[in-house]
This record gives C-alpha cells, structure tokens and sequence, in this order.
C-alpha cells in the first residue's frame, strides 16, 4: 500500500510559506519525492513506498533562514 506523507509549511509566527521545496527521503533506498507548497503552504507527497522517511524544508525566504533564536 503506497503512503503519503502531507502538512504545512508555516513560519515562527503561524504564516504560511508558499513556494517551498519539501523533500521526502527514504532512509533505506534513498528514494525520494519533492513537492512545492501552495499558496496556503500546503504540500502532499503521494505514491510513497513504505520506509521511514527523512522530511527537509529547501528554498526557505532568506530573512527565515538567516533567523536566529
């Protein structure tokens, strides 16, 4: 049974963030699924084989990124 793997890309004060990159890798095969977030940050990654999965965020806006605790 393929997987999916979905959620919201939001920033520290609960925006959304459209147009970023969300990679999901599959530790055993090294398989992996990209999508863009929509307008509202939304992202779904579909036809996924079973594993366990490594989910990272790319192409973040730069004042995010550059932004410190």
């Amino acid at each position: 049974v393929p997987l999916a793997i979905a959620g919201l890309v939001l920033d520290a004060t609960g925006a959304s963030l459209p147009g970023v990159t969300v990679d999901a890798r599959q530790i055993e095969s090294g398989f992996t699924r990209s999508e863009v977030t929509n307008e509202r940050g939304a992202y779904r990654l579909t036809a996924l084989p079973v594993g366990n999965y490594v989910v990272t965020v790319e192409n973040v806006p730069r004042a995010l990124s550059r932004a410190r605790p």
